[in-house]
């Protein structure tokens, strides 16, 4: 049961953040511009007024969203909407060249303004489509979003897929050859990649091909070596140091393979990088995105915070420990306060609510002279939104005891 003290500001947040994710230029919605239709744009920038590229991977996590939406609210609108972006996925982003390497995998997205795709296909993305799409799949029962996954999960395991059950992080298409960069997380193997093993592990549900799960038990155990005594995941194989959105795509994927095999395992994994979680959360309910042994930097990332909302709500269920609940309880008044409502931040200067950005939430608030003064990111984040919505949703049912169907719905 959600706060009394709050429950206003809750269910108007949540309206106003799916009513942007639906209706406002986030969402490509012009059928006549068919190489964007349907697809997710990654933020939009108050201070320019702009919307820089479709997203891939974004877009894969609003079809997953949209699917959840049409099952609570059994609203056709989202189904529509889940089919008309995985379409995207299927018809526009997905590599349609010769080579061979690159064959099954999905552009990272559209440049709008240089009117481009963005020639880089990364494992983790083709991971989330691959889960996004084998759901929609089962929904709709339409064979092209299955034989699309199918196809993209023959890359990830037979062309990106290392002996000791990492992947290789990103392939570029223009020059053919696959890329590792030590200084973006996210461009080479780490734990988070335990993510990709929820399509592996949905497509062996429906197939029972035995590689499916094996790959997906083997990613899963090497991330687990990768966790420290404390709790916190190496944010990849060549830093030591900690990115606190990282991490809670380790826990994800974790929480998922824990649901379909359940090992324990992978629960103490779970619970002591849960726990890890715990001690970071600051008084006003966030934390920082970057942690070394004693120090931390001075971003406190929304997007973050929201997953770690669902992993506290699923770990309360259970446990039923009353810590996580708090803790949810607490980053989720931060995550209000972030919201974008319209009121200005800056009360002395003329304000006029920019209706692209209502609803809402910011990706990130950077804070100065120890927190004496914090500003808001002027990108207003799509994926920030989705994890949003989906932890506010997920607040109304934290007391149930089924954590079944809100690992499931996990993305």
């Amino acid at each position: 049961m959600i706060p009394s003290e709050f429950i206003t500001d809750w269910a108007d947040a949540l309206n106003r953040s799916i009513q942007w994710l639906t209706s406002s230029g986030i969402y490509n919605r012009n059928p006549a511009k068919h190489v964007t239709y349907g697809g997710v744009n990654s933020f939009y920038d108050v201070k320019r007024k702009t919307y820089p590229f479709v997203y891939t991977e974004i877009t894969a996590y609003a079809v997953k969203l949209f699917l959840n939406l049409y099952r609570w609210y059994a609203n056709p609108k989202y189904l529509k909407l889940a089919k008309k972006s995985g379409e995207w996925i299927t018809n526009v982003a997905r590599y349609h060249g010769k080579d061979n390497k690159a064959e099954g995998t999905f552009a990272m997205g559209y440049d709008l303004r240089s009117n481009k795709f963005l020639t880089k296909g990364y494992s983790f993305d083709t991971g989330i489509c691959i889960e996004a799409l084998t759901d929609l799949y089962k929904e709709t029962k339409n064979p092209r979003f299955l034989k699309c996954s199918l196809d993209a999960t023959s890359w990830l395991l037979t062309v990106t897929r290392n002996q000791d059950g990492t992947f290789e992080p990103v392939y570029d298409w223009s020059t053919k050859s696959f890329l590792i960069n030590q200084r973006k997380w996210y461009e080479a193997p780490g734990s988070f990649h335990t993510k990709l093993g929820m399509g592996l592990l949905d497509l062996w549900e429906l197939t029972r091909d035995p590689l499916y799960v094996e790959a997906a038990k083997k990613i899963g155990e090497w991330a687990i070596e990768q966790q420290k005594e404390d709790g916190a995941f190496r944010t990849n194989i060549f830093n030591e140091n900690t990115n606190t959105h990282a991490h809670c795509y380790t826990l994800e994927g974790l929480l998922y393979a824990y649901e379909k095999l359940s090992s324990h395992r992978y629960l103490n994994s779970i619970a002591k990088g849960s726990e890890w979680l715990l001690h970071l959360q600051e008084n006003d309910g966030g934390f920082y995105l970057n942690y070394s042994e004693n120090s931390h930097d001075n971003i406190k990332p929304v997007y973050a915070v929201a997953q770690a909302i669902r992993i506290w709500i699923i770990l309360y269920k259970l446990t039923r420990d009353t810590r996580f609940y708090d803790a949810a309880l607490r980053a989720t008044r931060f995550l209000l306060e972030v919201q974008n409502t319209g009121k200005s931040q800056m009360p002395t200067r003329r304000f006029v609510r920019d209706p692209n950005a209502y609803g809402s939430f910011c990706e990130e608030v950077k804070e100065y002279f120890k927190g004496l003064i914090k500003i808001r990111s002027t990108r207003m984040s799509s994926w920030t939104t989705i994890f949003s919505i989906h932890a506010l949703s997920m607040l109304e049912n934290a007391k149930d005891v089924d954590y079944h169907s809100s690992i499931l719905e996990l993305f």
